[in-house]
């Protein structure tokens, strides 16, 4: 039995003792009210551990890798991975800053402890990633979710450079260590899970008039070939280059961080039609979600780009989502139980699925 439903019995059993006190002394009114109180508790806490074991289909031997996890979203999700009995492999460039969120982390909560480790990992480079991927073998046999969360974001940057910083961070990152790590995701009658952190901004209502990329869109799906998207992208990064951007309709706003996201979710789902034919067991469940927006160090570049007064005003615009909650929404995802699973989906925080 794993140390979430340990706690939660060792919980109960306490409550139950209690009442039996309450109980030898119940002639008294307060008393009485009490045991009535404490025993529909105990009945509540007792069927939520019986729902919880019913459904719950992971233990302390199911390890998940979460990208760009040193700060924000990324270290939310670890934690509540955590806190909810995975093992979890948090990654970050920086080894500093990323072993000081995992030592931040257990400080804060203890218990987490022996359920949080750390590897450095840099999306872009090769090596890096090669090197994650024989860490989990070495280490866990193995991986049973896997998170791609790390992202970058310069906004309103129109300098080619960014955009390709951007464009290999979010994107090629992203399909570099999904690739990498594929043939680790470990057969289970629970399936394996890829969750893709996605945002609206890539939805395809943002590109209604860029043909090119509708028609590449249709072809990579009809193919289920992702180097159609890896084509997209390199055919963005040399718009970008030549100037053409917005002549070839690409994004009008949020330069590059748009077409990252949107080059993103169409990888999701040419992989998702890759992965569908799966058999029960071997069964590799991949959606893309957004967590919603939220005031994460992705936005300091926009302060540095219009001004901290206007950067303000216009947040004062946004309907903010507290980061917990957005991580509560990508790991409730990844741990789906497996009648419930989903497959190929782009979904909002409220796990209701909308249009790619």
């Amino acid at each position: 039995m794993d140390t979430q439903r340990q706690l939660q019995l060792n919980r109960i059993t306490k409550l139950t003792t209690k009442s039996h006190c309450l109980e030898s002394r119940s002639h008294s009114h307060t008393a009485s009210s009490e045991l009535q109180i404490l025993t529909r508790f105990i009945i509540n806490m007792a069927r939520a551990l019986l729902f919880d074991m019913a459904a719950r289909w992971w233990s302390e031997k199911t390890v998940a890798v979460v990208t760009g996890s040193n700060k924000g979203l990324g270290q939310a999700i670890a934690r509540e991975l955590a806190r909810n009995g995975v093992t979890v492999v948090s990654t970050a460039r920086d080894t500093a800053r990323g072993l000081a969120a995992v030592d931040s982390a257990v400080k804060e909560e203890p218990q987490l402890k022996e359920f949080l480790h750390f590897h450095q990992l840099d999306v872009t480079a090769d090596q890096s990633v090669a090197e994650l991927a024989s860490y989990l073998q070495d280490t866990f046999g193995g991986v049973d979710i896997l998170i791609n969360n790390a992202a970058m974001q310069k906004f309103q940057s129109e300098v080619y450079e960014d955009a390709v910083d951007t464009i290999e961070t979010n994107y090629f990152g992203t399909t570099r260590v999904t690739e990498k790590l594929l043939p680790l995701l470990r057969a289970s009658p629970f399936g394996a899970r890829i969750v893709m952190v996605s945002s609206q901004v890539g939805q395809m209502e943002n590109f209604e008039q860029n043909e090119y990329l509708k028609a590449k869109i249709q072809e990579a799906l009809e193919y289920k070939d992702e180097k159609i998207v890896d084509a997209i992208a390199r055919k963005y990064l040399e718009d970008v280059k030549a100037g053409r951007e917005k002549e070839e309709n690409w994004a009008k706003n949020l330069f590059q961080y748009r077409e990252s996201k949107v080059f993103m979710n169409i990888y999701t789902r040419v992989l998702a039609a890759q992965l569908a034919s799966r058999p029960e067991g071997h069964k590799i469940y991949v959606n893309a979600i957004c967590p919603g927006a939220m005031k994460t160090d992705l936005l300091s570049s926009f302060k540095d780009k219009v001004g901290a007064a206007k950067a303000e005003e216009l947040s004062a615009t946004v309907r903010w989502t507290p980061i917990e909650k957005s991580a509560t929404a990508v790991t409730s995802l990844a741990l789906l139980p497996v009648n419930e699973c989903l497959h190929g989906k782009f979904l909002a925080r409220d796990l209701e699925d909308r249009p790619w």
